[in-house]
């Protein structure tokens, strides 16, 4: 892109009423004529960028880009009030032969567009394709599609709103303190408040990102005292910022962002929004703490032909910036919606995890017409995998915060690491397959919330009992009955150490051994022979059937390290045999939760379910005793039931529909 300039000797009347007599507006274009032989995109920058886009949004720039100079003619203007270019406190004042410095008059989004307008107009410019802006350059492109709109014919709004809230003025209001405080402020100098504008961008940044970003990125190595590496780091990007900027201009531009209300002399904010007859895109950044969803979720309700989308991001606000693929991909399908055109009929999933249970479902999707994998994340990239090379990556997070993305499947074993990739996946709007009944059991409330608010699923059947359909059950067989006890064999592990013993003649120590030989056990068992393997379960189902979300540590247990062979044969001399059973009782309106192991006589049920089987037996007082049996364990096993669920998504409209 080339830098170009234009000035303007009519008079720029303010919203204040004061006058610029004479303005300077510095811009770059692909062309040196916009507008004549390709559509024209019009980019609005924000804060602290400038007109070269190719520059701060490179990412969107170039060949195969929505900014391609090869099919658009691209245009970025620098805005009125900041130092690259265009009028602003640093300029000479015609009026007095003097800098403005303190002096600039107090501008707002309006009068910023009303220069925009100016330059469109000697351009010759009368139909913008695409109108693209974020931050307070989203306001900015707001502002002009209300103002004109029969010039712009496609809108995108990053991370911005109809007025800028008191939340994002107490931000601004905060950094300007910063910029007074410097005692140099009241200077009539170029460098005045450069002290000061270092605090204001330390504060800024606090606004830009999340705590996230900071812990992933700044956090100090353990054992080190000082320095802090997220001091050195607020600090370097204050200095930063004091090289290229100003004082005057950061004064200037957050005022003018302060000032952003839509709906200021218009009817209300409504009735100006509803004057805009773009097509809109309207995008969310993913916890952004400066423009929140619910700011983006308002404009998209009361423009008339607008779309809402999320994009998931690590950084917050700063997303909008560095999430340049996923932006790419939403503006391209926007200008042109067949590059979707070849996902339509299929729904696009990303693998989490490709064990025994993620090899098991990889073989079935990789197979299917109805599904496209989007990548599969794996721990070891070196490792040989039955998967192409160009699906595979060690870095997970590219698949959650990847917009090409419907569905996630998660099948990895770090509870927590799962929560924090499935938590992100839910928080973009995508729903998720997951059989980690650890993670989900122990957070179960907090992705409750997430489902709620995102509008994702979270479906998990195989956490539970891997392919005996308990979950589906109780909520299709089952909703209209009123069930009163549900006992299961739910860990297989168990239930083949307690059957080995007693069958076999052997120890609990020699049973167990034999089980982690065969892969029916863990090396380190305590999950499973402990009880809370059955824990997790249990939550679970206590919360399917009363909406109640258990932790799992409050669940009384006890595990089988302390059974003997002798205790299994005595049992049997009473015709009985030893079970790990999960029970789930309504007494008296309340649920009682147990994990234990129990003696069951011949006429129980779950009598006769041995080895690594597992089984529910549910009680309801419409149709009595219902038996489910089945495998508990296993790759294809459990990968029927995440299949199952990922069906049950795009069958029920989750997902893009496979009809």
């Amino acid at each position: 892109m080339k830098y170009y300039s234009k000035k303007f000797a009519t008079d720029l009347i303010l919203e204040s009423g004061e006058i610029l007599s004479e303005q300077e507006i510095a811009y770059h274009s692909s062309v040196q004529e916009p507008g004549k032989d390709r559509p024209v995109i019009w980019v609005m920058h924000a804060l602290t960028a400038n007109s070269d886009v190719s520059d701060w949004w490179n990412g969107l720039y170039g060949a195969g880009r929505i900014f391609d100079p090869e099919k658009y003619d691209i245009v970025c203007a620098n805005i009125l009030g900041s130092p690259y270019g265009s009028t602003n406190a640093l300029s000479w004042d015609p009026r007095t032969g003097e800098q403005y410095f303190h002096d600039f008059p107090d501008i707002t989004i309006r009068d910023i567009v009303s220069l925009h307008i100016k330059l469109a107009n000697e351009l010759h410019i009368s139909q913008i394709e695409l109108l693209v802006g974020g931050s307070l350059g989203g306001q900015q492109a707001l502002e002009w599609a209300i103002t004109e709109p029969p010039r712009i014919k496609n809108l995108a709004l990053l991370a911005t709103n109809a007025y800028h809230s008191p939340w994002g003025q107490a931000w601004n209001a905060s950094q300007r303190m910063a910029i007074a405080s410097d005692e140099s402020w009241a200077e009539r100098s170029e460098t005045a408040g450069l002290a000061g504008l270092k605090v204001a961008r330390s504060i800024a940044l606090l606004s830009y990102r999340t705590e996230d970003t900071y812990r992933k990125t700044q956090e100090t190595e353990e054992g080190v005292a000082f320095p802090h590496r997220a001091e050195s780091y607020q600090k370097y990007q204050g200095e930063k910022l004091a090289q290229r900027f100003h004082a005057f201009a950061y004064w200037t531009l957050s005022r003018a962002m302060d000032s952003h209300d839509v709906g200021r002399r218009r009817s209300s904010r409504e009735e100006a929004l509803a004057l805009i007859t773009a097509k809109t895109l309207i995008i969310t950044l993913q916890d952004d703490l400066l423009f929140p969803r619910h700011e983006q979720e308002y404009l998209s309700a009361q423009i008339v032909d607008s779309s809402h989308a999320i994009v998931s991001t690590d950084y917050g606000h700063d997303g909008f910036l560095l999430e340049t693929d996923q932006i790419n991909h939403l503006l391209q399908s926007f200008l042109d919606p067949s590059t979707e055109a070849h996902y339509h009929d299929r729904v696009r999933v990303g693998l989490l995890g490709l064990g025994t249970v993620g090899s098991a479902v990889y073989e079935e999707l990789k197979a299917s017409e109805k599904v496209v994998l989007t990548g599969i994340a794996i721990r070891d990239i070196t490792k040989p995998r039955s998967a192409p090379d160009d699906l595979l990556t060690d870095d997970a997070w590219k698949i959650v915060h990847d917009i090409h993305t419907d569905v996630i499947i998660e099948l990895i074993d770090d509870a927590e690491q799962a929560f924090a990739y499935v938590s992100a996946a839910l928080k973009s709007g995508k729903s998720v397959v997951s059989a980690n009944k650890k993670m989900i059991s122990t957070h179960r409330g907090e992705l409750a919330e997430l489902e709620r608010i995102y509008g994702g699923k979270l479906l998990y059947e195989a956490a539970v009992a891997a392919a005996i359909p308990i979950l589906r059950s109780l909520k299709s067989q089952y909703q209209y009955q009123n069930i009163t006890k549900i006992e299961g064999i739910v860990n297989g592990s168990t239930n083949y150490i307690l059957t080995r013993m007693l069958n076999d003649k052997m120890s609990y120590e020699d049973a167990l051994s034999l089980a982690q030989r065969e892969g029916f056990a863990e090396s380190d068992p305590s999950l499973d022979v402990d009880g809370w393997d059955a824990a997790y379960k249990l939550a679970l189902l206590a919360y399917e059937v009363t909406g109640i979300v258990v932790d799992p540590q409050t669940i009384p247990r006890t595990g089988i390290t302390d059974i003997s062979y002798e205790d299994l044969t005595e049992a049997q001399r009473r015709g009985d045999k030893v079970k790990l059973i999960a029970s789930l009782e309504m007494v008296d309106g309340e649920v009682v939760l147990t994990v234990s192991p129990q003696e069951l006589g011949p006429y129980h049920a779950l009598y006769g379910i041995d080895d690594e089987i597992n089984g529910l037996v549910l009680s309801t007082d419409e149709s009595g005793e219902h038996v489910l049996v089945g495998r508990g364990a296993g790759g294809a096993a459990t990968g029927s039931s995440v299949l199952a669920d990922l069906w049950e998504l795009v069958g029920g409209g989750v997902v893009r529909s496979l009809a």
